[in-house]
């Protein structure tokens, strides 16, 4: 049986090597490969990964490493989140909050991994999110400050100071 550092190395040899549009395709990969790999499972990994779907030229998606994982470094290293995911900062807009509920606006193609990064970190200002394509719905913690939410997420994201001005809320 093969380990869970082993899936992952062949998870991040596999994205590096084709061009993957959906869980199916890699899912097929890894089965030829020898791994026996349930959605859930993927679903997971990805997610550890910091694995992202962006768009293509052709209007698709296919998932793409972050910079980290796409310069040969461990996938299983032990390295801070926030150097592995900062590079989605990129892809933020912008930040509006009406009572307790925060809307980021995003390029396309980047809500989801924003959202589920926001989502893995369990900060304690914010309650979840929900994403589409290019919005998040963030959903604030009765009581929390705006200040306060915006800098958690520049905590998270350092690059958005460059976007969020904090004196703003």
């Amino acid at each position: 049986m093969k380990t869970k550092k082993e899936r992952l190395i062949k998870i991040v040899e596999l994205i590096k090597k084709h061009h993957i549009e959906n869980h199916e395709h890699l899912l097929k990969l890894l089965d030829e490969a020898g791994y026996d790999v349930a959605q859930a499972t993927l679903s997971r990994d990805l997610n550890s990964l910091r694995v992202v779907k962006m768009r293509d030229n052709n209007g698709g998606f296919y998932y793409h490493l972050p910079p980290s994982q796409d310069n040969d470094e461990d996938p299983t290293g032990n390295e801070s989140n926030t150097t592995h995911v900062n590079f989605l900062a990129d892809g933020f807009r912008s930040l509006v909050f009406s009572g307790n509920m925060g809307v980021i606006k995003t390029i396309p193609g980047y809500a989801s991994s924003i959202a589920a990064i926001i989502d893995g970190q369990d900060i304690f200002e914010i309650l979840g999110t929900i994403a589409g394509d290019d919005t998040i719905l963030l959903v604030v913690r009765e009581g929390i400050t705006r200040r306060a939410v915006a800098s958690k997420l520049i905590e998270l994201f350092p690059r958005l100071i460059n976007t969020i001005d904090i004196t703003d809320y």
